[in-house]
């Protein structure tokens, strides 16, 4: 039997609250380069809520599968909407 592991690879432009620590809630960036890395195509996914961004990067799924896990990605289908273009 494998033991599963939740691991948050997900990106937001929204600051850190309180009790929080970066890369294990969230990984926070600033807009700027949220903004930037849409620009640029690093996202498999994107969208906005309470004009905040959230995203999954590609690398970050890379990382996850290239260390021997399996990544399973939960979309919220506003956020698909945006990415997907529905």
């Amino acid at each position: 039997m494998q033991c599963v592991i939740f691991v948050n690879f997900v990106d937001t432009s929204r600051p850190i609250s309180d009790g929080e620590v970066p890369g294990r809630e969230y990984h926070f960036v600033s807009k700027r380069e949220f903004e930037d890395d849409v620009a640029e195509g690093q996202f498999v996914e994107y969208g906005e809520y309470e004009k905040q961004l959230f995203g999954t990067k590609l690398e970050a799924i890379r990382q996850i599968v290239n260390s021997g896990k399996v990544c399973v990605l939960n979309f919220h289908p506003q956020v698909c909407a945006v990415s997907c273009g529905v």
